[in-house]
Formats: structure tokens, sequence, C-alpha cells
């Protein structure tokens, strides 16, 4: 029996790789059946790359970087299943490579963060503002103060020093679009980053507000986890191994309000809706 061949650009799978314009952060099942499928399915997908970095674990980016990025989507239907490779990320990254964020981040060709990071990711406490008592808040303005390209290790705390970075370079505008189920997550992420930006630079908040749109969304999709089974289905349909499929359902929701200074891919002709707010 000939060996499996590992799913890949180099074995003719999938799209060529698009220049990045978009960073995100959390590597998630979700992310990949939800905002990377609709960038993928998106008409002008040829033009925006995404560059993922994970969470704690690096796991995600060992997986997927020998398949260029590329993965499986399984949407498991009532007339069976349909698999779909997803080509929309062209870097994925461990959460670690603090050089390579800085970096994105300082590119003007860079239009969009996205975040799938839990409703725990964004570190407020009791009254609904930041935790400034966290040890990682605590650890990250310290670090930000005496050194503006130092290591981080919350979000907050990364989206400062990619705004930090991003400034010093002159890049330009940016949108931040928050993709957790949080009621009214881009005001939550908003008043996050910039309570720890206040902390860290004063003139920082500033340059924000001038700069920076943070977009509010809802979004649904149902993503189990993944398994020896979906793998074995991926490899038995498709003839292709691939370490990371993604196993969903077919109905998906994405409703956006918000501003793209520096544009966005053409989500709404994937099925995204684009709304004066969501409520």
């Amino acid at each position: 029996m000939s060996t499996p061949v590992r799913l890949s650009r180099a074995a003719g799978q999938g799209r060529p790789a698009a220049p990045v314009r978009i960073a995100h952060l959390g590597v998630g099942n979700f992310f990949r059946a939800h905002q990377a499928w609709y960038t993928d399915r998106a008409p002008d997908a040829a033009g925006w790359g995404i560059a993922a970095f994970t969470g704690r674990s690096a796991a995600m980016a060992e997986a997927l970087a020998p398949q260029d990025g590329l993965y499986t989507l399984i949407t498991r239907g009532t007339d069976g299943d349909t698999f779909e490779v997803i080509s929309s990320l062209t870097a994925v990254h461990a959460a670690g490579d603090h050089a390579a964020w800085l970096g994105y981040l300082a590119s003007p060709e860079l239009a969009i963060v996205t975040l799938t990071v839990t409703e725990a990711g964004y570190l407020r406490g009791p009254g609904g503002g930041l935790d400034v008592a966290h040890p990682g808040v605590v650890a990250d303005i310290a670090a930000l103060r005496a050194d503006a390209s130092a290591s981080v290790g919350t979000t907050p705390g990364k989206l400062v020093a990619g705004l930090l970075a991003r400034r010093a370079a002159g890049a330009g505008p940016i949108a931040v679009v928050s993709c957790d189920n949080l009621s009214h997550n881009g005001d939550v992420l908003a008043g996050v980053v910039g309570e720890l930006a206040a902390s860290v630079d004063p003139t920082l908040p500033a340059w924000i507000a001038a700069n920076v749109a943070f977009a509010t969304t809802m979004v649904d999709r149902i993503t189990p986890a993944t398994t020896d089974e979906h793998r074995a289905s991926v490899l038995a349909a498709t003839g292709f191994e691939d370490a990371a499929p993604v196993p969903t359902e077919p109905f998906s929701e994405w409703v956006v309000q918000g501003e793209f200074p520096a544009g966005r891919p053409a989500w709404d002709a994937a099925g995204a809706r684009f709304v004066d707010d969501v409520a």
C-alpha cells in the first residue's frame, strides 16, 4: 500500500498563498470554520492572506506547517459530508513568535486584526474594565514600559505591543475585529486595549482613537473537536492525509458593524452581513 500524501500546496492542493493582509489571534476550529472560511470564499480571496497565531499551545502551528496552512473543512449535512480545502491561511505561528507578530503589525499591507480568544482572553475585572491587578496584565505593562518590543503574554498586551509597532512604523490605520461570542465585543475590546495602552504610554490612546477602528460582530457556527475519525474520513474521501481537518455544520452566521479604514475582503459576497448596529 502506498504512503498517503500529506495535504499541501506542493501536492497541488489549494490556491497559491495570498499576501498577508490579516493577522489573527487564536487558531482554533471555530476560527478555521468561520473567519478563515469566509475569507476563503470571498471573490477577492487571492489578495487576502491570513497570518494566524496560536494560543498557549503551538500544536496547531506544528500540525499546519507541513501543510502550508491548508486544511480540510468537513461540512456534515443531512445529505452527507462535503470536503473543502481552505487556502486562506498563508502562515501559522506559535503564540510566542512575537517578532513575527510585531512585523505583521508594522506592515502597511496589514489591514485587519481578528481575534477568537474566548471571553476569558479579554481579562476583564468585576466592573467590566481591564483587570489591572491580573498578573499577566501587570507583567505586560511593566515589560512594554521598559521596551516597546518586549514579548508579552496577554491578548490586550499583544494588541498594544502591535499598535506601538504600527505607530512607530507609520504604517497607517487598521481595523481590529473581535469574533468572540461576547456582547458588544468591539466595545469591550476597545476598552481593555485602551486601558492597557494608557498605562503603557499616555500618548498612545489618542493615536489609537485616530487610527484604529474596533468592529463589533455576532458569530455562529458549531465546530466540534477534531478526532481521528475525521482525519480518516478526509483520507478516504480525498486521498490526502490532513492532520488538522475541521468538522462543522452547514449553518454559519457572521454579522459585522464597524469601519475598515484600510479595506477588507468581500466577506459580504461570501455571506457575511454588514449592518449599522449589532444588537
